[in-house]
């Protein structure tokens, strides 16, 4: 019952957001409610709840911590919903550009396989538009090297699973 309930309320803050989308700058008395819904364990208000603020046309001291707050939420949703409004806030937006590029970048987690996928261009010293020289061939493996190579990468990445189907 709990789980519908929270349905119904995640559905009524949807509706709520088309609502003030229609008013546009006329619906500016709704956003300090609107900040606080920030707050809702439900990711799908507090996303839906970002698009609502900007159609609101508040003012950027108003929701721009907000918005820098949500691009840290620890739901993938919410971030990408505070990238959506960003976008969305045009001009507004430009004074939230380094968070949209921390955004972009995360932080390591501890081993230097796993991090954002604009980190790979740090670690390349050069690179060449152009394929390099000479002609393209294959060469024969034996059967066992492709599951020996993947459970090495796996083991220097720290992740000690099994994977026999990419093998």
């Amino acid at each position: 019952r709990v789980g519908a309930r929270r349905n119904i309320e995640a559905g009524d803050a949807m509706t709520g957001r088309a609502v003030l989308t229609e008013l546009g700058p006329d619906a500016e008395s709704a956003v300090p409610a609107l900040i606080q819904r920030l707050d809702d364990p439900d990711l799908r208000v507090r996303a839906s709840t970002l698009a609502a603020l900007t159609a609101t046309k508040a003012p950027m001291k108003s929701v721009q911590p907000r918005i820098e707050a949500a691009m840290k939420d620890a739901s993938p949703i919410v971030r990408a919903a505070a990238l959506e409004a960003i976008g969305k806030l045009g001009e507004d937006g430009r004074e939230l550009q380094s968070a949209v590029i921390g955004a972009l970048r995360c932080a390591p987690v501890g081993n230097q396989f796993r991090t954002s996928g604009l980190d790979v261009w740090a670690r390349l010293a050069e690179w060449e538009a152009e394929a390099p020289p000479g002609e393209a061939g294959s060469k024969p493996i034996e059967p066992a090297a492709p599951a020996a190579r993947l459970r090495t990468l796996l083991s220097r990445s720290g992740l000690g699973e099994a994977r026999p189907a990419q093998a």
